[in-house]
């Protein structure tokens, strides 16, 4: 997932607003209710009519993304970092933020490590980018380096389930199953109905040969809606 641009980047005026500050404010609402094209339009007529807005180039790049079109996010991100617009270290952050999101998505794992580190050498406080991170290094094997960024986000967001089912993950992939159950664990106090933390508990317990357990795990995917989990049941279970 991008980051918006927070409200209060954008232009304030005094009075009545213009039609541009409306089209912008329209689209902040839209996006999170995937609302895409709708206000992929609008920003696309913003940019028309003031093709120095950068505010509207990062709304358009989180709409485009929503869209699957990547490359299109990519490019408007980009253009955040030209020299003509001047941007805020927030919004250069986000920029770079995005762009590295864009490349993981597209599996260019290490150019989405460079666009990161970037977006963290401005803002190492933001949890999403050691997430992204984290996912970066787990796609190229480099499982250490993944425990750090989720380390990272864990210690700003004790209580974000990402970080603990992350560690889960690599823990599985690094062969530590009983290290990766007890992420899982820490998962699903943090959220009980994590059907994912459930899911991949499941499996760690079936590879220690806890079969009892596993089924437990995967009846409870069921039982949270997972349909996809049942020909696992029936070939441990039963």
């Amino acid at each position: 997932m991008l980051i918006l641009p927070d409200s209060t980047c954008l232009a304030q005026t005094s009075g009545q607003k213009s039609q541009m500050e409306k089209n912008i404010e329209a689209a902040r609402i839209m996006i999170p209710q995937k609302q895409y094209e709708e206000a992929l339009t609008l920003l696309s007529k913003v940019i028309r009519n003031n093709p120095n807005n950068y505010q509207a180039y990062l709304l358009r790049s989180q709409a485009k993304y929503g869209l699957q079109d990547y490359l299109g996010s990519m490019n408007d991100a980009q253009e955040i970092l030209a020299e003509r617009f001047k941007a805020d270290s927030n919004s250069i952050f986000i920029a770079h933020h995005n762009i590295g999101t864009c490349y993981n998505n597209l599996g260019l794992y290490e150019k989405a490590i460079t666009s990161l580190n970037l977006a963290k050498s401005l803002n190492s406080s933001d949890v999403s980018v050691h997430f992204s991170l984290s996912y970066s290094y787990m796609q190229l094997q480099v499982l250490d380096s993944a425990i750090v960024e989720l380390d990272a986000l864990l210690k700003l967001a004790p209580k974000d389930k990402r970080g603990y089912y992350g560690k889960g993950k690599v823990y599985i992939m690094k062969e530590k199953y009983q290290e990766a159950i007890l992420e899982f664990d820490k998962a699903i106090d943090v959220d009980p109905n994590y059907v994912m933390a459930y899911q991949n508990r499941g499996e760690a317990k079936r590879l220690i040969g806890d079969n009892a357990g596993s089924c437990s795990d995967w009846q409870k995917c069921v039982e949270l809606g997972l349909e996809d989990i049942k020909p696992y049941l029936k070939m441990v279970c039963q």
